[in-house]
């Protein structure tokens, strides 16, 4: 969270002075549902959507916009990989399984890939989103429903 303070406070400063600019983040599913043995990777997406939304109210008279996409996890990421790698090992199934079954509570039956994370964000980023702002962009292939 303070890494994420730190960061978009400086480029909005930045951004507002230009009058404007886009601030994107990234969270993932247990922002919006918790989900057990996650940790505090809940909690820390939570605050991070809240403080989006607050720093597009104080940023967005300036030009500046700002976005949160929330990711069900990319298992072609190579830190996602790992997690399930991991965790289907320590359920004694494969890994395939392992994200099979992740992918079953999705309402695509599929997880999302890297490359449409960052479709979805070279978009948000763009000028035919400007006019989102304080959103979050859900990336779940419908793990979460908003």
């Amino acid at each position: 969270m303070r890494t994420h303070f730190v960061t978009a406070t400086a480029a909005g400063r930045q951004m507002a002075s230009a009058g404007s600019g886009a601030i994107l983040t990234i969270t993932a599913s247990p922002a919006r549902a918790p989900l057990p043995n996650e940790g505090s990777l809940g909690v820390v997406g939570a605050a991070v959507e809240a403080f989006c939304r607050q720093l597009a109210v104080d940023l967005g008279p300036r030009g500046v916009r700002v976005i949160c996409l929330r990711s069900a996890g990319s298992p072609d990421a190579p830190g996602v990989d790992y997690a399930m790698t991991v965790s289907a090992e320590r359920a004694g199934i494969s890994r395939e399984a392992f994200e099979d079954r992740i992918a079953e509570g999705t309402l695509l039956k599929r997880l999302p890939r890297l490359a449409e994370v960052g479709a979805v964000a070279a978009w948000a980023a763009s000028d035919r989103a400007s006019a989102i702002t304080a959103a979050v962009m859900n990336v779940t292939c419908g793990g979460i429903l908003d």
